[in-house]
């Protein structure tokens, strides 16, 4: 999907027909204040799939929130991910090739930001990643929602550690 700039300096998506709309401004407003995508996709005249598309893949990780936890950076986007094969099987179902080769797209950029974000490459080259620090990093975790003020110092601790770690490589 290939953006241009739209009016007020809005990036668009080209074959989204959410970000085309001349209403695109109270489209993301109403869904912004959570109104459902189904009454937004009436009002505005369009696909409900077309509505929570657009808020999934161009309002929701810009306008919404950015996970601080990459745990939950990764629930995200694989949700992005799957719903992202949904929109390309309807749109293949619907005959709307550019729609579709968007959301393919856009599968494709999920699946390699998640394998950067857990660093599939270093994880599948032998003998570069120690399974042992993924045991010891869940078991933090776990230390950590039971002790939530201990965050900040166990965050700081591990950090520390990864860039020692980097330096010595």
């Amino acid at each position: 999907m290939t953006a241009s700039s739209g009016s007020a300096g809005a990036i668009v998506a080209v074959g989204c027909e959410a970000c085309e709309h001349p209403g695109r401004a109270e489209l993301e407003q109403q869904l912004l204040h959570q109104v459902a995508a189904e009454v937004v996709a009436q009002s505005f005249g369009m696909s409900t799939v077309i509505v929570e598309w657009h808020a999934s893949r161009h309002l929701h990780g810009v306008a919404r929130r950015v996970p601080g936890d990459p745990r939950e950076l990764l629930v995200d986007l694989d949700y992005a991910r799957s719903r992202a094969e949904a929109v390309a099987h309807v749109a293949a179902a619907e005959g709307k090739h550019t729609l579709q080769l968007a959301a393919l797209k856009e599968y494709r950029e999920c699946t390699q930001a998640i394998c950067k974000l857990v660093d599939a490459r270093a994880r599948l080259t032998p003998g570069r990643h120690d399974p042992r620090w993924d045991d010891l990093l869940d078991a933090l975790l776990k230390l950590v929602e039971r002790h939530p003020d201990w965050r900040e110092e166990l965050v700081a601790a591990l950090d520390a550690a990864s860039k020692k770690g980097a330096r010595s490589s």
